[in-house]
């Protein structure tokens, strides 16, 4: 299976953007089918609505997937719950998140730990904290900082996996990972994934910019 399993929809916000991401859950479903996917995860800044508006618009759709999720903000870094269909709390300490993120079911997984945007990023926290896998490849993070991760995702054991965070609806596949099977959070844990990695350009990064721009004035 080809998935995306990070995607932010127009329900995600933070402190520097009100609106942080273009697009509806609906487009990126549209997007994602238009790409060749066979599912994505919507996983907005740490709230649960946009993947459950994603789960409705794939309603009856054969050979396709939804897999609900959040983009937590943990004490130290994000941490992506996927397949969990409440919310997260924020704020709270990694081993916090990632034993409430088990409670619901849902597996936990390490957003871009050395990308350039330290507040959000766990850096060396990955490896005093037992996640299920570890975002190697984000496509908004350079190519040196993603090898790092990887790095780091073989030095502790733990399953490496690509996503492109796309924050705009038509970024949705730039990044992925095909898994093995059809259970793909236990293969996920089991490492049964090959990632597949395509930096973003600038002129998506420009896209991306002046549409928040847009978005976030009216």
């Amino acid at each position: 299976m080809k998935l995306d399993l990070h995607v932010h929809s127009h329900y995600s916000s933070n402190a520097t953007w009100r609106i942080d991401a273009v697009g509806s859950p609906k487009q990126i479903v549209g997007q994602a089918v238009h790409a060749g996917l066979d599912g994505v995860a919507v996983t907005d800044h740490n709230t649960i609505r946009g993947a459950l508006e994603a789960l409705k618009a794939a309603k009856g759709m054969k050979g396709f997937i939804v897999i609900p999720g959040i983009e937590v903000s943990s004490a130290s870094g994000h941490i992506l719950a996927l397949g969990v269909t409440r919310d997260v709390p924020r704020g709270l300490p990694v081993a916090e998140t990632i034993e409430m993120i088990h409670a619901l079911g849902g597996i936990a997984v390490a957003s871009h730990p050395y990308a350039n945007f330290p507040r959000h990023s766990l850096g060396d926290e990955i490896g005093r904290n037992r996640f299920d896998a570890i975002e190697a490849w984000n496509s908004r993070v350079r190519t040196a900082l993603n090898e790092r991760a990887a790095r780091a995702a073989q030095a502790h054991g733990m399953p490496a996996i690509a996503n492109s965070d796309a924050h705009h609806w038509k970024d949705v596949s730039l990044s992925y990972t095909n898994v093995e099977g059809n259970d793909p959070l236990s293969a996920i844990k089991k490492g049964r994934v090959e990632p597949v990695y395509k930096r973003m350009s600038p002129s998506r990064y420009a896209r991306l910019f002046g549409a928040k721009i847009l978005r976030n004035l009216r």
